[in-house]
């Protein structure tokens, strides 16, 4: 009588597609119905049952940070996400953009450009004056900070190359599973930790190399 052979550790179906780096094991138990919509949707977007669940999850934290973000940068993101569809200008039968403006130089120009256009458009009015900070005495014993604060605010083009080299900066080396985060105060790792998955998610959907280079 043949003997069952057991899997090996680590073998079996591998997993595909976004999620092909799962991990972490979580069994759950759902109704019927939902079940039901879950395979429906999974069946429509040709992917596993798990695979499509793990997206809606991550969608429903995407959904989070954007509810969380100022009402003027939600609409802000909106039209610059429409402004991506109307660089391309044409589209396929299935009304996606023909040309990515991501990989492609001439329309990444363009799109770049068009975003200034939109916001020139949409600057205010008025004269351009340096914003008043937070009083020196906050700051007492560490004059070196505070003034390197300050010069930071001189000129909107300072503050813009300032808050720039800070977002490609964490773009590249933000982890949220980092030791770090791990150690902030709870009231105060919640925010920096969703920035972290906020930082991740845009490097894959950027196509960029995570920390360390490994793909």
């Amino acid at each position: 009588m043949a003997t069952k052979q057991k899997r090996a550790a680590g073998g079996g179906r591998k997993p595909k597609g976004d999620f092909s780096q799962v991990v972490s094991p979580l069994s759950i138990r759902m109704r019927a119905d939902m079940r039901e919509q879950l395979e429906a949707a999974a069946n429509a977007n040709g992917r596993s049952i798990s695979q499509e669940l793990l997206g809606r999850l991550q969608g429903s934290f995407r959904d989070d940070r954007d509810k969380a973000r100022d009402p003027a940068i939600r609409a802000l993101c909106f039209l610059i996400a429409q402004l991506a569809g109307e660089v391309s200008g044409l589209t396929d039968t299935k009304g996606r953009p023909l040309f990515d403006w991501r990989t492609d130089r001439f329309f990444y120009k363009a799109f770049k450009l068009a975003v200034s256009q939109v916001l020139d458009a949409l600057e205010p009015s008025g004269e351009i004056r340096p914003p008043q900070l937070i009083a020196d005495a906050v700051f007492e014993g560490q004059e070196g900070l505070i003034n390197a604060i300050k010069a930071s605010y001189e000129t909107p083009e300072v503050r813009a190359d300032m808050a720039a080299k800070i977002l490609l900066s964490q773009l590249q080396r933000a982890d949220p599973h980092s030791d770090s985060i791990r150690q902030l105060p709870q009231n105060h790792r919640a925010k920096v930790e969703s920035a972290a998955f906020g930082y991740e998610d845009a490097r894959d959907d950027l196509r960029i190399k995570p920390p360390g280079g490994k793909s």
